[in-house]
Formats: C-alpha cells, structure tokens, sequence
C-alpha cells in the first residue's frame, strides 16, 4: 500500500479534495496516479478492471484547450465521472499531460477520506489523434469564474459525445494488482473516533452489503472537517421508545442540524442496475428520510431540553434556542428530477419552519472540503434552500476552490 511504503505522501493525499492527482515517489521509476473518489466509481473500475480518460476539447478564457474527464463504467452508457480541468502554470495539470503519454503507470484508488483501497500496475493506450491533442494542448490561466465555465463546458461536452470521441478515449488497463483486492482498514484512531455515538475502532471495505452504519459513520468524518467531536452526535435515541430521532445531529452554540442519510449496498449488482432504476431509487430514499426527519423535528419540538439516548445514557440537549436546518444525504441525486425532489423538501419546509436541503453524498463530501466554517456552512444551506423557495426548485451549490458562498 502506497500510504505505508510512503507515509510522507498521507497529507498531500488527504488534502486533496478529490479526482486525479500525479504524484513520482522516491525510487519510483513510473507515474503513480491518485484516483481520490467515491466507493462506486473505485468499485467500477475493480470490476471493468479499466476505467478510460477522454481528452475533451475546451475554450478556457479564450485559449483553444483541453480538459480530462474520466469515467469508470458502472453502465454503459451513463459511467460515473471524475472531472479536471487543466490551467496554465499549474504543476498538477502538467503532470497529469505527461503521465497520459506514459506507457505504464501505478494507480491508487483513495476514498474520499484518504483509505488506500485498490492499486494496480496499468498500461496505457492512447490513441495518435489523442497523442497529439495532448502535444499541442495550450492551457488558460486560472481564475474561478474561469473554472466554472470549463465545468459548464466538460458536462455538457460529455452528455453529447459521439461513438469516436468514446474511440478517442485513453484507455487505461488495470493489469496488475499491487495489494489484496478483498482488504479491511480497522481505523482505530482517536480523531477518527470521538464523536458522541462513535465506536471505539472502525472498519471499512470497499464490497458493501448493508451499508448503513459504515455509511453514518462516512457522513460523520466528513463533518468532522467543521465541527468538533463533541458537536456531532450519531445514532441518538428518543427517550421511551428507543428508536432512533435521526442518523446524526450536530449541535452547537447556534445551531440544530438534522441529518438523515439513505444509501445503497455497494456491490456488483446494484453497480449494475439501469438508470431508471438508480433514478427511481434515489426519490424513494430521499422520501423516505423526508419521513424520518419529518418524525425527528417533531420529536425535538417536544419539550426543551430534549431527552436523548446514547450508549445507553440518557442526556439532555438545549435546542430551542438554536437556528434549525435539514439535510437529506442520499447516494445519488440527478441534475434533472430536481422537480420532482423539490416539491417534498419545501413541504417538509413549509410544515416545520425548518429550512431543509437534499444532498447527494459527493455533494457532501464537496461541501465539507470546501467550506471551512461552521458559518459558511450554514450559508450554503441557506442560499440553496432560499433560492428553492422563491423559484419552487432546489439548485445544486457548486463548491469549487477557495469558494466560499
């Protein structure tokens, strides 16, 4: 595992919000590619044992470019994709162009909290045409206005590309595997497990059958990144019937969040399933922690302080002092049924008071890499559901660098 073999290169890893990075250790002699991502598109390229590069034309401030959009297929048709942007005096665009010209390269598949899940030896095939787009590519100058255009332009250059920009594609192929496939990380670290509810050591696998505790306690290190321990609360109890109020809340001096999470088993056959069916599943989970969180506010609204219970102990929690807010953390929303997502969420809204927003849980992991504050936070909640309510329809809140809402 990279991370052993190489303990000084963690942090630049866990830095790293997500997608590609290029990285040449010491007494390496070849690129070793850092694919920093969701469990779904690790678990794709286990099972296709490829996953391809498409060098996609862009306009970048003016300047006739290039930009990489890597996609791991679940589905055909519709793969699970990484995009980057590649700007001009910028170290990680450069080494990402001359590692795609490398004829073989080590990739290391990291979650988004830095788990060293899959490594491989792979070989690279790219095609001439493709060769020389990335011999002749000229780069635009950074700016975030900058990076939204080139984000606009990759997922709407992808959504149309023809049979020959699929043929174009570098294809990368997963011939060597450099650790055990099937691994368990125990993480028995303090940091990692010191929030209220949280075990004493964790464990995680990439194949996952019943997702729900290893998945509260993903949702629960990615807050972790803007509140302390203390303030994160997973799995808390009502009083008397000992169910559970909601999957995780977080309370502050200012503030109440309620979080309920849906996801599915993380396995070769849901991978598999069509889209219709992952669209249809993604509005029934996120019906279903509507329900939930519709049942934890009222709970809350019970009486002040509001009883709870964790690990068996019962503890009080001040909260009718606090600004409220909701989220729904489901595993994957679609840009285009958030028509059909909204009218239940301003409901929910609208009977509760409480401000309440749907993420999908790479949004989340965005939002938590991104926003540095409790404040700021909160502010993206706000602008997202405020936005809603005037419109009848919750945007999406892209998060990029140093952006703060």
């Amino acid at each position: 595992m990279l991370t052993i073999l190489h303990p000084h290169l963690l942090p630049a890893i866990q830095n790293f919000p997500a997608g590609l990075m290029v990285l040449m250790p010491e007494k390496v002699d070849r690129f070793v590619l850092i694919v920093k991502g969701m469990k779904e598109a690790i678990l794709a390229a286990r099972i296709k044992r490829s996953f391809a590069v498409y060098v996609a034309p862009m306009n970048v401030d003016g300047v006739d470019s290039i930009a990489l959009i890597t996609a791991f297929f679940d589905i055909p048709d519709e793969p699970l994709i990484v995009r980057s942007p590649l700007f001009a005096e910028d170290a990680h665009s450069q080494h990402l162009v001359r590692m795609l010209q490398a004829p073989e390269i080590d990739v290391h598949f990291f979650d988004e909290h830095a788990r060293e899940m899959l490594a491989y030896r792979a070989e690279i095939s790219l095609p001439p045409v493709t060769r020389s787009r990335l011999e002749q590519a000229q780069f635009g100058k950074y700016a975030l206005d900058v990076w939204r255009g080139v984000d606009d332009q990759m997922q709407s250059w992808f959504s149309v590309r023809t049979e020959t920009d699929d043929l174009e594609a570098v294809s990368v192929q997963l011939v060597e595997s450099l650790m055990p496939e099937d691994i368990a990380l125990i993480d028995a670290a303090i940091t990692n497990n010191s929030y209220v509810g949280a075990a004493l050591a964790t464990s995680t696998v990439l194949v996952r059958h019943e997702p729900g505790r290893l998945h509260e306690h993903d949702i629960a290190l990615l807050l972790r990144r803007i509140f302390t321990p203390e303030q994160i609360i997973r799995g808390p109890l009502r009083i008397y019937e000992k169910e559970e109020i909601a999957d995780i809340l977080v309370v502050t001096e200012n503030h109440l969040i309620f979080i309920q999470a849906k996801d599915s088993p993380n396995t070769e056959q849901v991978l598999a399933n069509p889209l219709s069916r992952k669209r249809a599943t993604a509005l029934k989970s996120l019906k279903k922690a509507i329900a939930q969180l519709r049942g934890a506010i009222r709970y809350a609204r019970r009486q002040d302080p509001m009883p709870i219970v964790i690990d068996g102990q019962e503890l009080t929690l001040h909260v009718a002092g606090l600004h409220w807010r909701a989220i729904a953390v489901v595993k994957e929303l679609f840009n285009d049924e958030f028509a059909s997502y909204s009218p239940p969420i301003l409901q929910l809204a609208r009977e509760t008071g409480v401000p309440f927003i749907a993420l999908d849980y790479s949004e989340l992991t965005m939002y938590t890499a991104h926003l540095s504050s409790e404040e700021s936070f909160v502010a993206a909640i706000d602008k997202v559901f405020n936005v809603g309510r005037e419109r009848g329809e919750l945007p999406r809140l892209r998060i990029g660098p140093a952006e703060e809402p």
